[in-house]
């Protein structure tokens, strides 16, 4: 047995792999990378996947575990501000009178900070998407070895 014989029967980052359950002679499926629930698809004998509408669902691409923190604690930001930004923000800056415009001000250097803030947030988050490619095209080809985290 030659030595790349062998080296084809082990798993590497970038793979594409289809789980499949012997014992209830069925596929493991999800409806994508954001979207939680699997669900296992119970399939005939010898059944061809590709005549599946939804086959591409059983397929999982190997992937090195990568950073989210700061892309979720953007996204998160980003929806709050959303949030105050379609209501909440034009009445707390609506002068009510003289007497208010002091909290009206220091409401603005307060949405400046906020702002400032997301912009630094924004740039973490795109900061560790690069990373995360980069982290995916250097392990592309490598073996998965045991220890490795993994996502799929």
């Amino acid at each position: 047995v030659m030595a790349e014989d062998l080296e084809d029967n082990f798993l590497r980052f970038g793979d594409l792999i289809i789980l499949f359950h012997d014992e209830t002679n069925s596929y493991l499926a999800t409806e994508g990378f954001d979207n939680g629930p699997c669900y296992s698809v119970i399939c005939k004998k010898n059944q061809n996947l590709t005549q599946e509408p939804l086959y591409r669902q059983y397929i999982y691409k190997v992937l090195p575990r990568m950073n989210y923190e700061n892309i979720d604690e953007y996204e998160k930001a980003k929806a709050e501000q959303t949030a105050i930004s379609q209501g909440n923000l034009k009445a707390i800056l609506k002068p009510a009178s003289d007497a208010k415009a002091k909290s009206r001000i220091r409401t603005e250097e307060q949405e400046q900070e906020r702002m400032q803030r997301l912009v630094n947030m924004e740039q973490r988050a795109k900061t560790e998407a690069e990373y995360n490619k980069k982290l995916i095209d250097s392990k592309t080809g490598e073996f998965v070895q045991y220890g490795n985290d993994i996502q799929l």
